[in-house]
């Protein structure tokens, strides 16, 4: 799928889900408002938009949004499509579990994950500030910034929204945009 489709289908999966599930707020009357207050879950209450679960939502949200954009500006590697598609779908797969309760195979997931690091690995740097020379593999490592944001945002959830297999997938989620980073670098050097 081209990434405007992939995003028109995130989009219409969201709408979808918010008809079958109040996760958002419907306007009644778009002059008034609606308080600061949005559905967040499947358990049916409202919460400030300020609340935690809103800004876990909001962090996942932009780095989908980022993804796209360096999808659509850069010339990626192989390896860093996939990897970058499986951040965005594991991203909504932990989405739709917060929201609706749907249940995943977060081990299997979490496998898919840790062997894509190794497909990505290539020499681990010397220093500690690295210096990314190609745009792509600058716009990646700050991919890995905003999913440190998230996982920081997961441990502000409420205990019963949180899983400790999702919580060691964000992990290693940043662990892999790390790798796609110096990956992509050096591809792009090698060319």
């Amino acid at each position: 799928l081209s990434i405007l489709s992939q995003y028109i289908n995130y989009l219409y999966t969201i709408y979808i889900t918010s008809l079958k599930y109040p996760i958002m707020t419907k306007h009644k009357n778009i002059h008034q408002g609606d308080s600061g207050m949005t559905w967040a879950t499947h358990k049916l209450h409202k919460v400030p938009k300020n609340a935690n679960i809103i800004q876990f939502y909001g962090v996942t949200d932009k780095i989908i949004a980022y993804i796209l954009v360096i999808q659509s500006q850069f010339d990626t590697k192989e390896r860093v499509n996939e990897s970058l598609d499986l951040i965005k779908q594991t991203l909504f797969d932990i989405n739709t579990h917060i929201a609706i309760g749907q249940k995943f195979d977060w081990r299997r997931k979490l496998s898919q994950v840790e062997s894509l690091i190794i497909a990505t690995e290539v020499i681990k740097p010397r220093k500690f500030v690295l210096k990314f020379e190609k745009p792509s593999s600058a716009h990646i490592n700050f991919l890995r910034t905003l999913i440190r944001e998230a996982e920081r945002k997961y441990y502000d959830l409420p205990e019963d929204l949180r899983d400790n297999q999702i919580q060691k997938i964000l992990n290693r989620l940043s662990t892999l945009a790390f790798n796609m980073a110096l990956f992509q670098d050096h591809e792009e050097k090698i060319i």
